[in-house]
């Protein structure tokens, strides 16, 4: 779907540089940013290969195995400027999160520059990412009417000098 979005739009490379669109296009999950399970690094699909460049001294032998098996090459993160310095074709990328060396770098190549088609596919959801959706608002729902009804009971219990400033 990915790749056929970038033939649609007449680009021959897609460089992803949001770390949720490349965890989720890879399937891959991380440690890098604290609270978030993604992993720093920069995907570059074009029409035949797949390039993760990152610090390939956080990939394990069994994310190297994953990798060779989804036909994915990693490389360094170093490595990254030349090869787009190399790339003749167009690219596409989302200018909402690419770095300002990257744009300078690309300025003259970019002729796709908005939401990537992963950005797209990330929005549709399953069946079993929808339920858990639903169910995640009926607890919000459920936390808030908690949250309003102690405000209430707290304004009611309040002594008279207080209340004015739950009114407010």
């Amino acid at each position: 779907l990915v790749r056929s979005k970038m033939t649609e739009n007449k680009v021959s490379a897609l460089l992803l540089t949001a770390l949720d669109e490349v965890a989720w296009l890879l399937n891959v999950r991380g440690t890098d940013v604290a609270y978030n399970p993604v992993a720093e690094g920069f995907l570059l699909l074009t029409e035949k290969k797949t390039a993760l460049f990152c610090n390939g001294k956080k990939c394990t032998a069994g994310l190297v195995r994953y990798f060779s098996a989804l036909a994915v090459e990693v490389h360094a993160e170093s490595e990254l400027k030349s090869v787009l310095e190399r790339h003749d074709g167009a690219f596409w990328a989302d200018m909402n999160v690419l770095n300002h060396d990257l744009y300078r770098l690309l300025r003259g190549k970019l002729i796709k520059k908005g939401h990537t088609p992963v950005c797209v596919c990330k929005a549709i959801k399953n069946k079993t990412e929808i339920k858990i959706d639903l169910e995640a608002l009926k607890n919000e729902a459920s936390l808030r009417g908690i949250f309003v009804k102690k405000m209430l009971e707290r304004t009611e219990n309040a002594p008279e000098d207080e209340k004015e400033l739950y009114r407010k």
